[in-house]
């Protein structure tokens, strides 16, 4: 006769533990009677919290799934005789209670749920919202509710917020130029294509939120214009949170980005705000005596790839932050491109590779790429490394043009006083002289756990009041928020202007004692 381990052999070593843990579930329950069980209405749950949120989602698409224990603090066992959502079959959420579904909105005894002295029951919770029609996130919420043997009702509040949208898909501007003023978010689905020749413009205020990999290519012209108080945002689509206290929107790769094909011309970026995608944008043209983009007053940050790539292009490019990149925040091949109080900062913290804050050069893949000029004047160029700046001119062709130009910029690169192509420029370099340098005060303290990042200026910073007024003048006598460069000492260099706050008085008054 075969040994009873030589019939479990085969049935391997995670089945056999199933089996044991049933039939010792088994043998507890025979052997506990009655007596052993709660029929006090004093003998109370513990519950998390009063209120369990499922964030923020897209009307119409499920959210994740929260989890959360309840437990038994009493010396006995405690049945449970009902567990219902307070809304029933009408209820937008979906409950799981250590492996029973509440599919008609609740169950009874005939449940057998049960939780043992100490011990806990698991909750899973998830919800389906529908659309409201209303252009601002409209709160739903229902009430979870367990009876217990002993008579004793006790609930949680559970809430979930939808936000409708407008879905868009494939090609706009198919028949015609096409303008998008909604005020509810454009959730786009698939990757946006305005054809050649069309123009789509998005009005100031409006969202577009992407789903992942989706993006936008732009053959024709993007007139894409908001304003300090209404930017136009340009995001994931994905609302809630990766863990407590983490959005998803700060977290990059969320989705693609912005491809300007080498037959668009003449698009503007104003007063956009372009973050946590894959490439942000990516700019090519076939002619570089025609823009191909200008954008102002703009934010591109936290790409898991480069922020602004820009190939055989001319670009015009002022007023803008672009920041953190897995690669390069900027990356120029060849072209024409002048960057004017701008602040290029590369501080990722997803694991970044050999890129650098600013990468130019006249030559992409084995093929000359005549960089006529890349101008840099009142911008900060400034990173976690000491070197933050990386000109690569061709071997290939050594009379290729590869045109370079910085002007009263602040710069994290080594030190150098006999270019020509390099004139009344600071260095964002920790020394004897200049004890400030950007990873330490240079900018206000970064919330690194939070994943928040501010790029207005510290008051120590050696940016503040060192500006060209010439050139401020000319072209952005304002910064991004408003705010004026002339009506101080001097305009700072990179992309804000510095404004004086409470803190900067406490601080006087402490030098001062």
């Amino acid at each position: 006769m075969r040994s009873i381990q030589s019939l479990l052999r085969p049935i391997g070593r995670t089945a056999i533990l199933l089996v044991l843990s049933l039939v010792a579930a088994l043998s507890l329950g025979a052997c506990m009677s009655d007596d052993d069980y709660s029929m006090s209405a004093a003998d109370a749950l513990c519950f998390p919290a009063d209120t369990v949120c499922i964030d923020t989602v897209v009307s119409g698409k499920m959210t994740p799934t929260r989890r959360f224990v309840i437990s038994n603090p009493t010396s006995k066992a405690i049945r449970l005789s009902a567990v219902r959502l307070e809304r029933g079959t009408a209820s937008p959420f979906r409950v799981n209670v250590d492996g029973v579904s509440l599919d008609g909105g609740s169950v009874g005894s005939e449940a057998r749920l049960e939780v043992a002295a100490g011990d806990s029951l698991h909750v899973f919770v998830f919800a389906d919202v529908p659309e409201m029609q209303s252009d601002v996130p409209v709160e739903h919420a229902d009430r979870l509710t367990l009876t217990t043997e002993g008579g004793l009702s006790q609930s949680i509040t559970l809430t979930v917020w939808g936000q409708d949208v407008v879905r868009l898909n494939d090609t706009v501007a198919q028949t015609g130029d096409t303008l998008l003023d909604g005020r509810r978010p454009y959730l786009v689905t698939d990757s946006l294509v305005v054809p050649q020749g069309r123009t789509l413009t998005i009005a100031p205020g409006v969202r577009l939120w992407f789903a992942p990999n989706a993006g936008m290519t732009v053959r024709g012209r993007l007139v894409a214009r908001g304003t300090a108080e209404q930017p136009i945002v340009m995001r994931g689509d994905r609302l809630g949170n990766m863990f407590e206290g983490q959005p998803y929107d700060r977290i990059p790769a969320q989705w693609g980005g912005i491809v300007f094909t080498s037959e668009s011309s003449g698009s503007h970026l104003d007063h956009c705000d372009i973050h946590s995608g894959t490439y942000g944008i990516i700019c090519q043209a076939a002619d570089a005596t025609q823009v191909a983009l200008r954008m102002e007053n703009s934010v591109l940050h936290n790409m898991s790839l480069s922020a602004f790539t820009a190939c055989a292009a001319r670009t015009e490019v002022g007023n803008c932050q672009i920041t953190n990149a897995g690669q390069h925040c900027v990356m120029l091949y060849g072209g024409h491109h002048r960057f004017v109080h701008c602040t290029i900062a590369n501080f990722y913290r997803f694991g970044r590779g050999d890129g650098y804050a600013l990468c130019y050069t006249n030559e992409m893949d084995g093929h000359i790429q005549p960089l006529e000029q890349a101008e840099f004047v009142n911008t900060i160029i400034t990173g976690d490394r000491s070197d933050e700046i990386l000109g690569l001119p061709t071997t290939l062709d050594v009379d290729v043009p590869f045109g370079y130009r910085f002007d009263h910029c602040l710069m994290a690169t080594i030190p150098t006083d006999d270019d020509e192509g390099v004139t009344d420029c600071l260095w964002d370099n920790k020394d004897d002289d200049h004890e400030v340098w950007a990873a330490d005060n240079f900018f206000p303290a970064f919330d690194l756990p939070h994943l928040r990042f501010t790029f207005t200026l510290d008051k120590r910073s050696q940016a503040v009041g060192k500006a060209d007024p010439d050139v401020t003048r000319v072209t952005y006598p304002q910064d991004p928020q408003g705010y004026s460069r002339l009506s101080d000492d001097g305009p700072d260099m990179g992309c804000y202007e510095r404004q004086p706050n409470e803190q900067d008085e406490d601080d006087d008054m402490a030098a001062t004692k």
